[in-house]
């Protein structure tokens, strides 16, 4: 698959949002106007602290839903849970079809970061359906705004998708072609801790082969440490502040800005879906980069290591595709006109 195969829909109903178990996060309130960057110095009174409860129904848990296609609890029988039992016509993950996209050119609307360079510290937890990284509480955690987002979202978790082979494994697909992994870096509304914005990033194999620039790894010596300690489902593990965000996009994908953020340069797709695991709720905002981070194969082979809640080895952890009416708005905000001749 290519390395570089490079939406604002309207807005859907509110609803109660119930996160399941891999996609559990922090609430976050407080807030600045939409679209600006949070001041760095003078922090507003009203700020809540990162780690609070979410106003959230009680999450299901691992036991009550896999990924076993023929099984009672696959994701064909996902509807026959109680709280996935309203299902709309927004689901995720989809396939991008490039060429019958809405093309947005990305510098009109640009998509910005705060604080993804500063030292995130925190905990990897093997979820019994994968890996999940969460920051510790105490930090200023980093925060995306722009980009046709409709708020200040901020990050409070990731997690990964992958299969035992290298064909599949990632849960957006492009043409029907799947990366080998991919990455999801969580963001929580700020005005409403309702809403989700999803930052997905395709892991692709490192050619070993290829030569030239320094090559930029989805893992640090010091995550392949940790990933060794989690093999085994609810085992964690520290990571502590030599590690950032930044780390977890793909390679020369940000310009420094004049204040303290940073915008993307990079094209991704942009809709409105739902969390990938149940209940599915359909409260969240996707951007999809199609500019893959490389990953080695030593480390795919940490993460097709890990164990799932039974103590079987996860054999693959992506929800299929889901259908995309003709009306859904998928946007490619395109970087470059150069990606634009790409499509």
């Amino acid at each position: 698959m290519a390395a570089t195969i490079a939406s604002h829909a309207p807005k859907m109903k509110q609803q109660n949002v119930q996160i399941a178990e891999e996609e559990t996060f922090g609430k976050t309130n407080g807030g600045m106007p939409n679209g600006a960057p949070k001041q760095q110095n003078g922090q507003a009174k009203e700020k809540q602290k990162v780690g609070q409860t979410a106003p959230v129904a009680r999450p299901l848990t691992v036991k009550d839903w896999d990924y076993d296609e023929r099984g009672q609890c696959g994701p064909k029988n996902w509807l026959r849970i109680a709280k996935c039992e309203h299902l709309g016509d927004h689901q995720s993950p989809i396939d991008f079809q490039l060429s019958k996209m809405r093309v947005h050119p990305l510098n009109i609307h640009p998509l910005c970061l705060v604080n993804y360079k500063k030292p995130l510290a925190g905990q990897l937890t093997n979820t019994g359906c994968g890996i999940q990284f969460q920051p510790d509480p105490q930090i200023e955690p980093p925060e995306i705004y722009g980009g046709l987002l409709d708020q200040n979202y901020r990050f409070v978790q990731y997690h990964f998708h992958w299969a035992q082979n290298d064909n599949e494994g990632s849960e957006h697909s492009i043409g029907g072609l799947r990366y080998p992994a991919e990455l999801h870096l969580v963001h929580q509304g700020v005005k409403n801790p309702s809403k989700l914005a999803v930052l997905g990033i395709f892991l692709k194999l490192d050619n070993e082969s290829e030569n030239g620039e320094k090559k930029k790894f989805v893992f640090s010596v010091e995550e392949m440490e940790a990933l060794k300690k989690v093999v085994e489902f609810e085992q964690n593990a520290a990571i502590d502040s030599a590690h950032s965000l930044s780390s977890k996009l793909p390679p020369n994908c940000c310009q420094e800005m004049a204040s303290s953020a940073e915008h993307f340069v990079s094209s991704f797709v942009r809709y409105e879906g739902s969390l990938t695991t149940p209940p599915c709720s359909e409260n969240v905002t996707w951007t999809v980069f199609t500019d893959p981070l490389l990953v080695t194969r030593e480390q795919m082979s940490l993460l097709r290591a890990l164990k799932d809640c039974k103590g079987n080895v996860i054999e693959k952890n992506y929800r299929p595709v889901q259908k995309c009416s003709n009306d859904r708005q998928v946007l490619f905000m395109a970087a470059a006109a150069d990606d634009v001749n790409k499509m």
